[in-house]
């Protein structure tokens, strides 16, 4: 529930006895999941003591939608994407996605998703994943529609036919692109003749009953002119 700071003091000499030489490891956890006003303050003294920031190379992961369709240009398309580790493990991270539009203006940001997390996409729109550790394996499928035959292209190759895409997390934020996925919906155009089964034999006797009248009446008219 929602309560004021809480704060507690901690003397390191408690438990670790004085002279001793060994190599101490100190970790934090800070396990608060409030809102935007949840933070974390810490302040301590470690006299002589020595820091290095481990570093933890992170990649984006861009997912792009294109409809060929003179139809239905703003249908929806369903997703779920998950995630694993290079051993096929799953993982249990949360991260945040931002949606953009056709023209890059920001339609939703900081949006959260985790494995077996889903969204969605129209034509034109695209999501940037942010922060996937490098190596993460990621699969994404999309619904089933049977009024379109789906392609997909990965990082700019040819596009192939299918609707399931799986690949690896492998530039980092330092490189100038970002793994990309673009999926391609070619609408299958059905025409409507708008005539049932119910109704077209009697189409067919009429045309053949007007065609006989036509010629009749041609037949009549050659008579009539000799």
């Amino acid at each position: 529930g929602i309560h004021s700071s809480v704060g507690e003091y901690v003397d390191l000499w408690d438990y670790i006895t004085k002279g001793d030489a060994r190599k101490h490891t100190l970790t934090f956890y800070y396990t608060e999941r409030g809102a935007s006003g949840s933070t974390c303050f810490m302040r301590f003294t470690l006299p002589s003591v020595s820091c290095e920031i481990p570093s933890h190379d992170t990649g984006n992961l861009r997912v792009e939608k294109k409809v060929q369709s003179p139809f239905e240009p703003n249908v929806e398309f369903d997703y779920e994407i998950k995630f694993t580790d290079a051993s096929g493990n799953q993982l249990r991270d949360d991260y945040c996605y931002t949606k953009y539009s056709a023209d890059g203006t920001e339609l939703m940001t900081d949006i959260i998703i985790h494995d077996g997390g889903e969204f969605t996409l129209k034509d034109g729109e695209y999501i940037i994943v942010k922060y996937l550790p490098v190596g993460t394996n990621y699969t994404i499928n999309e619904s089933d529609d049977d009024q379109f035959t789906e392609y997909y292209s990965i990082n700019g190759n040819p596009k192939v036919e299918g609707k399931n895409v799986t690949g690896t997390i492998t530039h980092t934020l330092k490189d100038e692109s970002m793994e990309s996925v673009l999926f391609i919906n070619k609408h299958n155009v059905v025409i409507d003749t708008a005539v049932t089964l119910d109704i077209l034999p009697y189409i067919i006797l009429f045309a053949i009953v007007g065609t006989g009248v036509i010629l009749t009446s041609c037949d009549k008219r050659r008579r009539t002119d000799d």
